[in-house]
């Protein structure tokens, strides 16, 4: 999979170490270490979804033609 999302810029054998990696440092510190991480990757995550909510608002607002509403 990290190859195909890297079009082809990483070889499989990278996607191995980098899931070896991944596997060593969970072994390292523990499960307790992912909870922590997973506890805060929400806030960009929110952060984003607010910035594109607020384009989308600004551009709905921008293209609204007026003239064209009848009461």
């Amino acid at each position: 999979m990290l190859y195909t999302v890297n079009n082809g810029g990483l070889p499989p054998w990278g996607g191995v170490i980098v899931i070896t990696f991944a596997t060593i440092i969970v072994f390292f510190f523990g499960y307790r270490f992912v909870n922590l991480y997973e506890k805060w990757p929400w806030i960009p995550n929110l952060a984003v979804f607010l910035v594109i909510i607020d384009r989308l608002a600004k551009s709905f607002w921008e293209n609204i033609n007026y003239k064209n509403w009848s009461c």
